[in-house]
């Protein structure tokens, strides 16, 4: 039987790129250089400093996550079977974040807890394994909003974690509440007292945000009730539950096994896979509802589509290949687990359009791209433009600060130059935004129309000015509105 010969090509990496975090995501095309086979279905081989990992190629497309040492890496990328032969190599250089601001990640164990989080029999469920488990995730998090805001022209960008001696890391935080009170409380109570706890102890230190679960959380599958629930992000804590950890991975090499598992979920354990019921369902969920809430403490509002509404559901397309799991896209967006309503998710908003002063048109972003094989875990144009210019995601080039930014009426005056202006309804809700990252030149004022805003509830506007400084207000019309600087 003869060999074929097949080329390897990536779609998203050159050789030499950089990255300033720890795992790169290739994504790539195997084809037959002899047009012998019309659609590739094997394996390729990724060799890394002496690591090697096997990826799935279907219908001639694979993905590969790596984990990149600092410095010079060699990847290797070679297609072996049977029937196909071929090879391919490049050099990624690592280097250091030089963002001085950073997102701690913690795990909150109540007051005489053993910090065990609920899991199957089968499962290590230790706080150290929650640790590992939250650590691998969230790099994760972080590689993927990189290439998202890539996607779109914006660079690689993405927000900094922070680490001991180079590692990223996931700190054990022991609360002096104990899990009877933490499954007393609602949701929004859980974040507040939390809130207040890691102010007093000191942790919301200058340059610091965190991400925190909270380890007690339970389900009881007799009352079809779960306590100690959490699911909130704003201002600098995004908080979370522990209920999906038991399907996370622990390390990288099991990310793809995970995301793809259709292993249902045990039936004693809460189900929040997006209606899927397996364990790589429940992985995508509440990995990517992690990323909802980090976007909300980083200033994104709801969107109708992506990782703002519920679109980050589907974060296991973005790295997976054939990963056939239906998903759920009903308009409800709020669930009930026994007596307790859970609302993790945003009500469907009203169609979003944007205005650009530079050679983009004027139109819906969901009708830009075709993101149907990598699923919805992507950003509104406008969420990735804010993000890409925000004081957390890399090192702003220091520009002269020309003033405050002024909001009177309809009218923005912006001295530094307006990036970006959104304009909120009063959930939150994004509703038209003006992109001005495409002019020529700064613009400096804008006013807007009173039919931008007269059909909105309690209209407000998010600016953002070229240094990435950013101010919301409510639109209070007639009357000068401050300013307040973040």
């Amino acid at each position: 039987m003869s060999m074929h010969p097949v080329e390897i090509n990536l779609e998203n990496v050159n050789s030499n790129d950089s990255f300033e975090y720890a795992i790169a995501f290739l994504r790539g095309t195997v084809t037959c250089r002899e047009n012998v086979c019309k659609t590739l279905n094997c394996k390729v081989l990724v060799l890394t400093d002496n690591q090697i990992s096997e990826f799935t190629v279907q219908d001639g497309r694979f993905k590969c996550i790596i984990e990149l040492k600092l410095g010079t890496n060699l990847v290797n990328i070679t297609c072996d079977s049977e029937l196909h032969v071929g090879q391919y190599s490049l050099n990624l250089e690592r280097k250091p974040n030089i963002c001085d601001k950073v997102l701690k990640l913690l795990y909150v164990v109540p007051k005489g807890d053993t910090g065990k989080f609920q899991s199957s029999e089968t499962c290590l469920n230790s706080s150290e394994s929650a640790c590992k488990r939250i650590v691998t995730g969230v790099k994760l998090l972080q590689c993927m909003t990189a290439e998202r805001l890539n996607e779109l022209g914006l660079g690689r960008k993405t927000f900094n974690l922070s680490t001991e001696n180079g590692q990223e890391v996931c700190e054990i935080f022991h609360s002096q509440y104990t899990k009877e009170q933490f499954f007393a409380w609602t949701s929004e109570k859980i974040w507040n007292m939390t809130a207040r706890e890691l102010l007093a102890n000191g942790v919301f230190v200058q340059g610091v945000k965190v991400l925190a679960f909270l380890s007690c959380t339970e389900y009881f599958k007799e009352s079809n009730e779960i306590k100690g629930y959490v699911a909130c992000g704003r201002g600098h804590l995004a908080m979370i539950s522990s209920s999906g950890l038991h399907s996370w991975a622990c390390d990288l090499k099991d990310v793809v096994s995970c995301l793809t598992s259709s292993i249902p979920i045990d039936s004693t354990l809460f189900d929040d896979s997006g209606s899927r019921g397996t364990l790589s369902g429940c992985y995508a969920t509440s990995l990517g509802a992690a990323l909802h809430e980090i976007g909300h403490i980083f200033d994104l509002v709801h969107t109708d589509f992506g990782v703002m509404a519920r679109g980050f559901e589907e974060l296991d397309l973005f790295f997976t290949v054939g990963n056939s799991q239906a998903k759920h896209h009903g308009t409800e967006l709020r669930r009930r687990c026994g007596s307790r309503e859970i609302s993790v998710r945003v009500r469907a908003p009203t169609k979003v359009t944007s205005v650009s002063f530079g050679m983009r048109s004027i139109g819906n972003d969901k009708d830009d791209r075709k993101w149907d094989r990598d699923g919805q875990a992507y950003f509104h144009r406008s969420a990735a433009v804010l993000l890409s210019g925000h004081p957390w995601f890399g090192k702003c080039v220091q520009l002269e600060d020309k003033g405050p930014i002024q909001i009177s009426g309809l009218e923005v005056k912006v001295p530094n130059g307006i990036r970006l202006i959104e304009l909120h309804a009063e959930d939150d809700r994004l509703v038209k935004y003006w992109d001005f990252t495409k002019n020529p030149t700064n613009i400096h004022r804008y006013c807007l129309s009173w039919f931008d805003v007269k059909d909105v509830i309690q209209p407000s506007l998010l600016v953002q000015d070229v240094t990435g400084k950013i101010v919301t207000h409510y639109l209070n019309f007639g009357a000068s509105i401050p300013s307040v600087s973040q």
